[in-house]
């Protein structure tokens, strides 16, 4: 905080003088930064950070700024977690909705948002084996235009070409969304996973020969994460929308 003193004297009022004194705040700069804005923002309050678009903005010194997540819900967005070690990424809070700074100087965060995990890739409102999962398993393997969908989709439901499939599917490839087994590829495991758990199979029969070494999802019920993995069970059931007993 600066106080600055500004003296005046009236030249024509011998010895009479007027002391203004002016409170100064500064202001620490925020600076916000955010991965996947197709899919979500963050937006501060008091105002001035609505992020991806302003990213920066000004706020008095000692003040908290209020960082708070907005997922884009409208295209199938999810917040990952706050990502700056330096603010809120640590363990504790780094999936909370908001994010709480000081402003006792200039600050950083960051945020990161994906593409949710959904297997209705026709949109009829349900997952199927013959349908849903084969047109996954085929992009997954790079199958390509007619091929993808022929005598595999739902006319009924609201995806129903390869463009409107493809334009489904394939942001959720590239963000690994269906890497099941979390080894870090999208690959024929895991379209060979998807297609063994729509067809019924569960626990080790979904599994087996499929979980190459270094995978983070080993096991397939694993309810209580350890770190960011759990159950393949808990993965398809929780974040992909898959109903399973």
């Amino acid at each position: 905080m600066c106080i600055c003193q500004c003296n005046s004297r009236d030249a024509g009022a011998i010895g009479a003088s007027a002391t203004d004194s002016t409170i100064i705040t500064p202001l620490r700069a925020l600076t916000v930064s955010v991965v996947g804005g197709q899919w979500g923002s963050v937006v501060s309050a008091p105002g001035g950070i609505n992020c991806p678009g302003t990213c920066t903005g000004n706020f008095a010194d000692g003040s908290q700024a209020i960082l708070t997540q907005q997922v884009n819900a409208a295209n199938d967005g999810e917040f990952v977690g706050w990502t700056d070690p330096a603010s809120c990424a640590s363990a504790a809070n780094s999936t909370n909705t908001t994010c709480t700074l000081t402003m006792n100087g200039p600050q950083t965060a960051a945020a990161r948002f994906t593409v949710t995990c959904r297997l209705d890739a026709d949109g009829d409102n349900a997952v199927l084996a013959s349908t849903d999962a084969l047109m996954i398993a085929r992009r997954i393997l790079g199958v390509t235009g007619a091929p993808v969908i022929a005598g595999a989709f739902n006319a009924a439901g609201s995806r129903n070409t390869e463009a409107l499939i493809n334009a489904y599917v394939a942001p959720r490839i590239s963000e690994n969304r269906f890497d099941i087994n979390l080894d870090g590829v999208t690959d024929w495991r895991d379209a060979a996973i998807l297609l063994r758990v729509t067809n019924g199979f569960t626990g080790a029969a979904a599994l087996d020969g499929l979980i190459p070494v270094g995978s983070q999802r080993q096991l397939w019920d694993q309810p209580t994460p350890n770190g960011a993995s759990g159950g393949v069970k808990q993965y398809l059931s929780n974040r992909c929308g898959l109903a399973l007993p």
